[in-house]
């Protein structure tokens, strides 16, 4: 699997649920995938993303999930589409 596919596996199972899952060796794990774990890891309590723009016809779909404890949020756009698609991301001050 390559490092993409790999990190796009790990978003898709982090969002949905928390779940944490590798069959790497532990000591193999490149730093930047380790912590890509840490910030997705489950919580002890129910966190799973939501889907706010569900009901639009979008080619992207978009998921994005609250973490308290860390004040921050993940938000990951997917596409299942066969065609390219691009996403123009505007920050907010």
């Amino acid at each position: 699997m390559s490092d993409a596919e790999a990190r796009s596996m790990i978003l898709w199972m982090g969002m949905l649920g928390g779940i944490v899952n590798t069959s790497d060796l532990f000591h193999e794990i490149p730093t930047e995938r380790t912590n890509l774990f840490r910030f997705l890891e489950p919580f002890n309590e129910k966190n799973t993303a939501i889907f706010p723009f569900r009901e639009k016809e979008e080619s992207l779909e978009v998921m994005v999930k609250k973490y308290v404890s860390k004040k921050s949020y993940a938000v990951l756009f997917t596409n299942r589409q066969e065609k390219l698609s691009q996403v123009l991301i505007h920050s907010i001050p």
